[in-house]
């Protein structure tokens, strides 16, 4: 029973958001982070009845928090990640920011890019998802911490 127990609360979907499929990725992923001993701390308020398609958002998130895990899994102490989504009037802020102790290498666009093969993915969506929702990011990395906000108006698509 205490195995099945540990297999529901690894697998627990928390309701951050009214929309299952944002609360699976974020729930997913902070708990990884969790598991392996990163601090998290988040402040999430999206709305009932959202422009912003489900679908985008969770695939924005889910690319962004796999990056966040994987680069402070590999970090020094302390380890932390950190996740605003916020709403306001039709304003959006998602803001993702983790501990890293590493060299990041950039694009031409100002965005962070890998260089192994197989990668780049989370970005790709970003790129994807600021020119449908008409977005803006901006990215920094300073002082052992890397952080993305993106801005975008929750507008119905045409």
């Amino acid at each position: 029973i205490a195995q099945q127990e540990e297999k529901l609360s690894a697998a627990a979907i928390l309701p951050y958001t009214d929309y299952a499929i944002v609360n699976a990725a974020i729930s997913i992923y902070l708990h990884r982070a969790k598991a392996k001993g990163i601090n998290i701390i988040q402040k999430i308020n999206l709305p009932k009845g959202m422009n912003t398609d489900e679908n985008d958002l969770s695939v924005l998130v889910a690319n962004l928090l796999e990056n966040a895990l994987l680069a402070s899994a590999n970090g020094q102490e302390p380890r932390q990640i950190t996740l605003i989504l916020q709403h306001n009037g039709s304003q959006c802020v998602l803001e993702l920011a983790n501990t890293f102790h590493g060299e990041l290498q950039l694009g031409e666009d100002g965005l962070p890019k890998s260089g192994h093969s197989g990668h780049g993915i989370g970005m790709l969506s970003l790129k994807n998802f600021l020119t449908k929702y008409n977005g803006y990011a901006d990215f920094s990395c300073e002082n052992g911490w890397v952080r993305i906000t993106i801005y975008w108006e929750d507008k119905a698509q045409c």
